[in-house]
């Protein structure tokens, strides 16, 4: 059974009926080229939008420039409504080699970001080109950068700047490059660097010591090398009238003593009045600052109230200093309670020994 089409005829209004062989049997029908067609030329109808017909929808060649994008603010020129200059380009320090556009002034970095700078304009010392890592907030009036030697091993440098204003480059220090002759403060002392003091192994001092005062520690650390002043002190002490067969009612008006010790020497003065009283025995003066090391160190004395012998003194033993007399006939004798008139007894003298 034959396939049939029928064909709406708009001259006699009413469909025609056509078997399908017929209609595939028919040549195709030529369509004209629409340029041909009268008062139009190629790609020229209305509804076709062209630089002479453009409107205000659309964008002329001539606009599809960076510099036209960025006036416009073309969506396809921003991300998000930011233009493409706010983001780092492709490859510019962001996990693969920096391959970004450089710049020639290391000011002009106030962008978060890393930049590359080709030359040495406002960068730390050193030359060639440089790495710097900036971080900003508050429309780039405080940024603070990182920097480092792009082709030269400068350093690690680092600055701020505050309100607008730059400060100063500042060098990071390490373990490599630290020690004499940096400029590290860490490296000095009060300003002078430590060559300009003797070392402690081996002083050896080439001017004098102009330092107001030398301190010792309060207790001494004793040196064994005779060579070293390992001690110096000064102070008081109180000087004590004692007898040795008991001090019963003596009593003291006054008890005054200095002394100074410089190493293992002991200066001491005194001036003691005394009275009495019923004590007994032999007298002495004890309360001494440092023991003596020895009794060989005799003391100079003068006395006021011991009876008129001779010759009065006086040599160290320990902790107390031992009054004697010397007759004329050089017989040696201790300075007994019988020997001290009564009342008031004045002794005044000085000492040096070794502790």
């Amino acid at each position: 059974m034959s396939a049939w089409i029928e064909i709406f005829d708009p001259v006699l209004g009413k469909w025609a009926r056509f078997p399908t062989s017929l209609i595939e049997s028919l040549p195709p029908i030529p369509l004209p080229d629409h340029g041909a067609l009268p008062g139009l030329a190629d790609d020229d109808h209305a509804q076709y939008h062209n630089d002479t017909r453009g409107d205000a929808r659309y964008v002329k060649g001539a606009d599809h420039t960076t510099a036209a994008h960025d006036a416009l603010g073309i969506d396809a020129d921003t991300v998000d409504g930011q233009d493409a200059s706010d983001f780092a380009p492709s490859g510019f320090g962001l996990g693969v080699p920096l391959s970004g556009e450089p710049i020639t002034d290391a000011d002009a970095a106030t962008l978060s970001g890393f930049y590359w700078v080709s030359t040495n304009t406002n960068c730390p010392p050193g030359a060639g080109t440089y790495y710097i890592h900036a971080i900003a907030h508050s429309a780039a009036q405080y940024v603070h950068q990182i920097c480092s030697g792009a082709d030269a091993n400068i350093g690690l440098f680092t600055r701020s700047r505050i309100a607008g204003a730059w400060g100063a480059w500042r060098k990071v220090w390490d373990d490599t490059n630290d020690g004499t002759g940096s400029g590290l403060d860490a490296d000095l002392l009060d300003g002078n660097h430590a060559s300009v003091f003797a070392p402690l192994a081996d002083p050896s001092f080439t001017t004098k010591i102009t330092t107001p005062q030398v301190q010792f520690p309060a207790a001494q650390s004793a040196s064994a090398d005779v060579n070293n002043l390992d001690d110096y002190e000064e102070g008081t002490w109180t000087p004590v009238a004692s007898f040795n067969g008991g001090n019963g009612t003596r009593s003291h008006s006054s008890q005054i003593g200095d002394y100074v010790k410089i190493g293992k020497q002991v200066t001491v003065s005194w001036y003691l009045e005394f009275d009495k009283g019923t004590a007994a025995g032999n007298l002495t003066i004890t309360g001494l600052p440092f023991a003596a090391a020895n009794s060989y160190s005799g003391a100079s004395m003068r006395h006021s109230g011991i009876k008129p012998v001779a010759i009065i003194q006086a040599y160290l033993s320990g902790s107390l200093i031992s009054m004697e007399q010397l007759s004329a006939a050089g017989a040696v004798a201790s300075v007994t309670v019988a020997d001290i008139n009564a009342g008031t007894v004045s002794t005044l003298g000085f000492a040096t020994y070794f502790v």
